[in-house]
């Protein structure tokens, strides 16, 4: 069961988690086939219920030297999962069905052949807070999957999100880095204890340092300059799984959980970064889903000093005991925020290093085309690219909508 941990992260990969570990594959490693399924509702605007099934492949024969992903294989199913009969119940026994839909287009990943796919899109479908429901799945073959019923509270506004400058490991060899840490804080007024993931995303603005003079495009010099490209805007998911608790504690608040760190080094600093944060409250046994598997994928010293262990959701099979499955349904409150962090004062940004050349005027026709020259008199110097025009870093130049001001 060691393999699990890899397993686990990535049946995931999908909408849980963007994860950034490199699976080691022994040869000798065996793992049982099982089915994944995953199910969420919430109150986030927008958002269609789903509930998606996914195999697991084996690795038998896979070469870990060969750089291809054995997870991009279809696997074989365990059981047929199309045609499904799949609805969420409230207390009450009211029901309402989820549509089977083509995985194909709708969750591109690595799992083409063996997937499905199913979303709510009932117009008279409304969580009602304090009210509980109950996923049900029924297979063409009899298969009978159920979960809890599973309480919706909706999610108190983020109280804040600070931030300190500290070092921290970035990864399981123990390289170090330094930056900002991020932190969440929250407070309810309920009874009801609070359990919290949060999900990330951010942006950031950053400036090539150099002014461009001319234009070299491969036949002739233009007199022009790069003002348009200096400044760009890079948006990117934050990976990783952030969760909180209030259980236990005298006061329903969540202080400083921890988040993400953003390292000093690279351009996401450099200007000003934005952090985007969703804040899910999930019921107590996705939490618990959620934090073993933070626990399992990052917090011990590696696969191999992990004592393995199957991770428990809150989906079963009902009519076959023996049946392997691991499952989570969320019913789930969402609320959002999103802060400005501008270039610290405290600690240098280290951005990449660019290096200019100066260049003669019989050198015109060996320059690439495309390339920006700055003049600094008496010299003519260039660069590459990236130095000059930000959008080769993969950025964009519009404004964002959402950009403080």
């Amino acid at each position: 069961m060691r393999l699990i941990k890899y397993i686990l992260l990535i049946s995931v990969t999908g909408s849980w988690l963007h994860g950034c570990i490199d699976p080691y594959f022994p040869d000798d490693l065996k793992y049982e086939k099982m089915l994944f399924i995953e199910a969420r509702i919430t109150d986030e605007p927008g958002f269609t219920p789903y509930v998606s099934f996914k195999h697991s492949s084996s690795i038998a024969g896979y070469d870990p030297w060969s750089g291809q992903n054995p997870w991009n294989r279809p696997a074989e199913p365990l059981i047929n999962t199309s045609g499904a009969t799949v609805h969420v119940e409230n207390m009450q026994g009211q029901r309402w069905y989820f549509t089977e839909e083509n995985i194909a287009w709708l969750v591109p990943g690595p799992w083409p052949a063996s997937g499905s796919y199913y979303t709510l899109t009932d117009p008279d479908f409304t969580l009602v807070e304090g009210e509980s429901y109950m996923l049900h799945i029924e297979t063409q073959d009899g298969h009978i999957f159920e979960s809890q019923y599973e309480k919706y509270l909706p999610s108190p506004p983020v109280e804040e999100i600070n931030y300190t400058y500290e070092t921290w490991e970035t990864s399981e060899t123990g390289d170090a880095t330094d930056g900002y840490r991020f932190y969440a804080s929250t407070r309810s007024d309920d009874q009801d204890p609070l359990y919290l993931r949060w999900s990330l995303d951010a942006s950031y603005a950053y400036m090539v340092p150099y002014i461009a003079s001319y234009y070299w495009t491969g036949s002739a010099l233009i007199d022009t300059t790069n003002d348009g490209r200096r400044l760009c805007f890079m948006d990117e998911t934050v990976n990783g799984i952030f969760t909180g608790t209030s259980e236990g504690l005298a006061a329903n608040r969540v202080i400083n959980a921890p988040l993400h760190g953003v390292s000093r080094y690279g351009d996401r600093l450099q200007v000003k970064y934005s952090l985007h944060v969703k804040q899910i409250r999930i019921p107590s046994s996705a939490y618990r889903f959620w934090n073993d598997l933070k626990s399992l994928l990052y917090e011990t010293g590696g696969l191999y000093e992990t004592v393995p262990f199957r991770l428990s959701g809150n989906i079963s099979c009902v009519s076959h005991d023996d049946f392997k499955v691991a499952g989570l349904f969320e019913v789930a409150g969402v609320s959002e925020t999103r802060i400005f962090v501008p270039n610290p004062g405290e600690f240098r940004v280290v951005t990449d290093r660019c290096v200019p050349d100066t260049i003669q005027i019989f050198e015109w026709n060996q320059l690439p085309a495309g390339s920006w020259i700055m003049e600094e008199v008496p010299y003519l110097i260039t660069a590459d690219r990236e130095c000059f025009d930000c959008t080769a870093k993969g950025g964009y130049t519009g404004v964002p909508s959402f950009w403080e001001k």
